[in-house]
């Protein structure tokens, strides 16, 4: 049960995962476990401890065999773990390329799978993988596996409850200040949506879970956007929209950090709607605006001297530093707020955060 409690650590804080799964794998005497999500009965995306990464990345990338597993176990025939020889023969095994040319070259061999929790056609399962010297699992070690499932399927739902906690503090700081808000989960799929996307006069519409732009021409610009905020490595994006008015809008999309979030269903990015750019030079909140664009201090510090229209050689000379040292924090501040100039950085901080 010290393997469980490091699971639920896990699930509580939202990370952690590898080295809690690498202490279950340990206890259930297997040589790794894995939690993945399956959509259509297909892998997607997983997380797992390191002993069995390079593996299932190397399955995952389609250099090895199809696996006649994601077809074949029913889940819905067994509320429980699911072993090879559930649903295969020996014979079946002996033949399989699945088994014999790719998990039998590297020492791994029999499975224990079950599913911790189904929506649509998204599944979240749970496999242990066990090394083929020490032989298939058996009737015993299904009944301790099923005695830890109930602890698995609530650490998977805390998990959930965790990310979704993290995303709606971002939400809320953002739509109390009058913003549109849609949340967008790995695929770039929306989850959530906070204010009206009806499309009918603003530049975005939410169609069948996905994000549509007014303009045609400016959707292939948002689709790229969404995908680099929600594909490993999550970078935040800022694309320029427009209505069909042709009034403009920035909408910036930031990444809910978080490896696993690609496997629990949650929120990995929130796109804000911001309206028509103002410059101004009031004060922002440099606090929550470092937050977001993860400014340094020193970064922060210039950008507040852009939102008061100073120069290069001015800000150089308030920091007591040489102009190419400004020059250089600005390069770091273009490629975090993806901004190509000083007008669109202090216009996206003044409208984000004031």
């Amino acid at each position: 049960m010290a393997a469980c409690d490091r699971i639920n650590d896990a699930a509580l804080i939202g990370d952690g995962w590898p080295q809690a799964l690498e202490a279950l794998s340990r206890a259930a005497g297997s040589r790794g476990v894995m939690i993945m999500h399956n959509r259509n009965q297909r892998l997607v995306s997983f997380v797992s401890d390191e002993s069995i990464r390079e593996p299932i990345e190397y399955y995952l990338a389609g250099k090895a065999p199809p696996n006649a597993r994601q077809t074949k176990i029913r889940h819905d025939t067994d509320p429980g773990f699911r072993v090879d020889y559930d649903d295969f023969q020996t014979s079946q095994i002996a033949f399989d390329p699945y088994y014999q040319d790719y998990l039998r070259p590297i020492g791994l061999h029999w499975h224990a799978n079950a599913r911790l929790k189904m929506e649509g056609v998204d599944e979240i399962a749970i496999s242990f993988k066990r090394e083929l010297k020490h032989g298939h699992y058996d009737v015993a070690d299904k009944r301790m596996l099923d005695h830890i499932l109930p602890r698995l399927r609530a650490a998977a739902h805390i998990t959930e409850c965790v990310f979704d906690a993290e995303a709606r503090g971002m939400v809320r700081a953002l739509h109390q200040r009058g913003r549109q808000v849609l949340e967008f989960d790995a695929w770039g799929r929306v989850r959530r949506q906070h204010g009206n996307f009806d499309g009918s006069e603003g530049p975005l519409a939410v169609i069948r879970m996905r994000a549509v732009t007014a303009e045609p021409r400016t959707q292939v610009d948002l689709d790229k956007a969404i995908e680099k905020a929600v594909r490993q490595p999550q970078r935040q994006s800022l694309v320029l929209l427009s209505d069909v008015t042709g009034k403009r809008y920035l909408f910036q999309i930031v990444p809910v950090l978080g490896r696993a979030r690609d496997v629990f269903f949650a929120t990995s990015a929130v796109g804000v709607l911001i309206g028509r750019p103002k410059l101004s030079s009031s004060a922002i909140d440099m606090n929550l605006a470092s937050e977001m664009f993860r400014l340094t201090i020193r970064e922060a510090q210039i950008v507040g001297f852009l939102c008061e229209g100073r120069s290069t050689v001015e800000i150089a000379a308030k920091l007591a530093v040489v102009p190419e040292t400004v020059r250089f924090h600005l390069k770091s501040i273009f490629d975090k707020t993806d901004a190509r100039s000083r007008v669109e950085v202090v216009a996206l901080l003044a409208q984000l955060v004031r």
